[in-house]
């Protein structure tokens, strides 16, 4: 008999109410995996990893099925007609990330799209149901369980956004932890990969780097921004010659063909505020409202270019800095996406009154178009491991982010080297509000803080509520020092006291041990450079020195660990 056919006919058996699932019990289970015909790579990949992980977690053998056997229930992965028949359900579109975990007759059902969908539902059921974390990668905790028997069950789950970003160093170095923590973005290209492939938003800042001065100025400087009389090639370009524009269609499609399939191709502003003021650029900044209509101007000639060979692909553009404030008398056209960059006050949220100025910009932006990315800041970019109090104020803006109907988000953090302040709980707590900002971020950190830090853990969930407290009554900017009032004495002491305990507490674990020294270095950093001729005598410079050689972290956005080392031998 077709193996398909018995299964349906086993489905159709003539029960009178859903069995309930005892998946394993005692090292033993009845229970096989099936894969649905065609399956994908990361159906596949979900399928066999699904098998690894129940094995772990129980002792029994629960193998991917390459047919039925008697006696024997089924854990169906993705679908296919016998599972759309079986539960009168309809195919999902392949690029839908949502699944639905459903039993039915003593059988689990786990599908969604293709592409990654099934593979999220399958990985969220190890995780919700079976305890299951990929916390970083290198701890990931798998719980050894006795017994596990699951009732009634049909749950369905869609991403709160369709793009999900976590730019750490983490994230863009690890594929597997993306997918495990359902995040399915980067900054750069697309690539194809096991789990389904990881869509990229390629570039930013990109217009200097399409039209550069080293290939263009010397023949042609009235390619570039006017600034005091004079044609610059440290600035922008100037974005009203005609030929400017041709050249960025034309780099656009040239960068499509090269890198195909990514979720959006930046065309957007070099990092500086040297803006053209010729009397043709300064006109259009006039007619639409400032920089960011003169910007927008000449990304919607690109659109226009290229969504008549293109039509399903994203140009993305900056509202960042100058350009932050939204245009007047222009929209984006349908196939620009705007890319708004967070700025204010880092501790509080949007609503708060000390950020009305980027919300009121905000809503601005969003009264022109639904076609908005956040780009959001969680540390600080001039001291890597100085401790940054943004987890609060994300989460409240990720909800607010979600209510807009935003079509995604960006925490950046760390990007350029493993290392900083509270990387690894910062980066996983925001995978997970990614996919559902409704989840309690207070459960999160202490989830991920006892599953880490083991007989450490009290300590350290101590000094992250008085991180978190810092941002209460103050405010952190992007040129908050180390040597700001509101790291007290009794803070840093309070702090460094738990963490120095801390380090007792897990001595001969040295994973552990790993991970407080990390933690304590963010009060190491204050303190000696807060004080560095007490620190030079109390030794607690040489201990930064040797963490750093330790580790290889950064400093800082764009130094190397040698640079700041070399540094300190001249204090």
């Amino acid at each position: 008999m077709n193996t398909r056919l018995f299964l349906f006919l086993l489905v159709l058996l003539p029960l009178t109410c859903n069995a309930s699932i005892q998946l394993f019990r005692n090292g033993v289970s009845n229970y096989d995996i099936v894969l649905c015909e065609g399956a994908s790579v990361s159906e596949r990949t979900a399928a066999y990893e699904l098998s690894d992980y129940l094995h772990k977690i129980s002792g029994a053998n629960i193998p991917v099925a390459n047919g039925s056997r008697h006696g024997r229930k089924y854990i169906y992965v993705g679908y296919d007609g016998f599972v759309g028949n079986a539960l009168g359900a309809k195919r999902p579109n392949n690029d839908d990330e949502g699944f639905r975990l459903v039993s039915s007759k003593g059988n689990l059902y786990i599908y969604g799209g293709k592409e990654r969908g099934t593979m999220y539902g399958v990985y969220r059921f190890l995780d919700e149901k079976l305890g299951v974390r990929w916390y970083t990668k290198e701890v990931v905790k798998v719980p050894r369980l006795r017994k596990f028997e699951l009732n009634d069950l049909d749950e369905r789950e869609e991403p709160a956004f369709a793009y999900r970003s976590v730019l750490y160093y983490t994230s863009l170095h690890n594929i597997d932890w993306n997918a495990h923590n359902m995040v399915n973005s980067i900054l750069g290209a697309s690539n194809e990969n096991k789990y389904g492939g990881t869509q990229g938003y390629l570039g930013v800042h990109t217009m200097t780097s399409m039209v550069s001065a080293k290939e263009f100025f010397k023949d042609h400087p009235e390619y570039f921004a006017l600034n005091d009389g004079k044609r610059i090639d440290n600035g922008q370009l100037c974005l009203s010659n005609p030929n400017v524009i041709k050249l960025l269609i034309s780099r656009t499609i040239d960068e499509i063909k090269k890198y195909p399939g990514c979720w959006s191709y930046s065309v957007s502003q070099d990092d500086n505020s040297l803006f053209c003021q010729c009397k043709k650029c300064r006109a259009l900044e006039k007619r639409y409202g400032g920089p960011s209509g003169l910007v927008l101007w000449a990304v919607n000639k690109v659109a226009d270019a290229v969504g008549q060979k293109y039509p399903d692909v994203r140009i993305g553009t900056l509202a960042y800095h100058l350009t932050q404030k939204p245009p007047v008398n222009i929209y984006p056209r349908k196939n620009v996406e705007i890319r708004f960059c967070m700025d204010g006050c880092f501790s509080h949220p949007l609503t708060a009154s000390e950020n009305a100025a980027i919300y009121n910009d905000l809503k601005g932006w969003n009264k022109l178009t639904s076609n908005i990315v956040i780009w959001d800041y969680s540390t600080s970019f001039y001291h890597y491991l100085m401790p940054v109090p943004s987890i609060n104020r994300i989460a409240s803006n990720m909800s607010l982010f979600k209510n807009f109907h935003f079509h995604g988000v960006m925490e950046m953090g760390q990007y350029d080297a493993y290392g900083g302040e509270f990387y690894e709980l910062k980066q996983w707590l925001f995978a997970k509000l990614l996919w559902n900002p409704s989840d309690n971020p207070d459960s999160l950190v202490r989830d991920f803080i006892y599953g880490v830090y083991g007989k450490a853990a009290n300590n350290v969930m101590r000094y992250y509520n008085l991180t978190e407290q810092l941002g209460v009554k103050n405010h952190f900017v992007f040129d908050t020092r180390y040597d700001t009032p509101f790291y007290a004495d009794d803070y840093l002491n309070t702090s460094r006291r738990l963490l120095d305990q801390a380090l007792e507490m897990v001595k001969g674990n040295t994973l552990e041990y790993d991970n407080v020294e990390k933690l304590r270095a963010s009060i190491l950093y204050l303190q000696v450079m807060r004080n560095k001729p007490l620190s030079l005598t109390n030794g607690d410079a040489e201990k930064l020195r040797q963490f750093f050689l330790k580790y290889k972290w950064e400093e800082r956005e764009g130094k190397s660990y040698t640079d700041f080392v070399q540094k300190m031998s001249y204090w």
